[in-house]
């Protein structure tokens, strides 16, 4: 839950390169590891108690009780997972976070006043979103042949992103990871 304790860290706290840079690569790793399902099956979990028992307007109580629900998930999960379910979901929780920086509630009051099927549309302008933060990553830093590689370049670039967009660090690195590697899983069930 790294990505989470950035998130929530005070502005002069200072983390050193090579300590993200590895946590990075851990979580590349484990989300390699889980597979397109498992992660889906985690954004789905922690998304229903994001928009239901954890709903909240102070940050933080939010954010303590996703970490609750991600606990849970991990504590329901095979034995086979355990190390690598608390990684994974660090970046599930995360890009749940993110998602209400990405699309702005007057955007997502948008979409749902032209959309029947609203949720889907937010999720595609997520999409949209990520894939341009990814294609700008991939003309910067091309293909990196490893993940430790990958990490340092996730890392890189995300240090340099909040003075072109105004994207924080955790919102860039658990958005490129989301989509980059993960592969931008279902974030909703298929009715």
């Amino acid at each position: 839950m790294i990505l989470l304790a950035l998130l929530l860290a005070a502005p002069a706290q200072t983390y050193a390169p090579q300590a993200r840079q590895q946590h990075l690569e851990k979580v590349i790793g484990a989300v390699k590891r889980s597979g397109r399902d498992v992660l889906s099956q985690a954004y789905q979990y922690v998304a229903v108690y994001e928009r239901g028992s954890c709903a909240s307007s102070s940050e933080r109580l939010r954010v303590e009780c996703m970490m609750t629900a991600a606990k849970r998930f991990c504590q329901k999960r095979p034995a086979t997972e355990a190390a690598d379910c608390g990684l994974y979901l660090d970046m599930v929780v995360s890009n749940l976070l993110a998602e209400k920086r990405l699309v702005p509630t007057e955007r997502r009051y948008e979409i749902m006043r032209r959309s029947r099927e609203w949720r889907r549309d937010v999720g595609r302008e997520l999409d949209r979103i990520q894939g341009e933060l990814a294609v700008d990553f991939h003309l910067r830093h091309g293909d990196p042949k490893t993940d430790a590689q990958l990490a340092r370049d996730v890392d890189a670039y995300c240090l340099k992103t909040p003075d072109a967009t105004g994207m924080s660090w955790q919102v860039c690195a658990s958005s490129l990871l989301w989509f980059v590697v993960a592969g931008s899983p279902p974030k909703e069930e298929q009715r």
